[in-house]
């Protein structure tokens, strides 16, 4: 009994990924970004977060990469990597991500 516990513990910690495309230094990726820290628990034990800045040039890679030109934007991933949902650029409830992160 304990050990298909053991097993099903693994396996619910394969995640999907958020992608989370920001300029530090804008108004509404950062209200995105309270947002998301206020909710960490609820979105992160889903997903796990990755902060992608405007300001970091090792990430422009990726801005390029998933086509992203408008911000904030936030891409949801499969555990395998492919794309499961692309949020149109802005601020995006709770609710609205907390909603796709469940058909994952």
């Amino acid at each position: 009994e304990d050990a298909g516990k053991v097993t099903q513990e693994v396996s619910q910690e394969k995640k999907g990924k958020l992608l989370f495309f920001m300029n530090p230094h804008g108004r509404p990726s950062q209200m995105q970004d309270e947002l998301l820290e206020k909710n960490k628990n609820h979105i992160g034990d889903k997903t796990t977060i990755k902060y992608i800045k405007t300001s970091v040039p090792a990430d422009r890679q990726s801005f390029y990469q998933y086509g992203v030109r408008g911000l904030p934007m936030m891409i949801l991933l499969n555990e395998d990597g492919s794309v499961a949902k692309r949020f149109a650029p802005g601020i995006r409830t709770v609710d609205e991500i907390s909603n796709e992160i469940k058909k994952l």
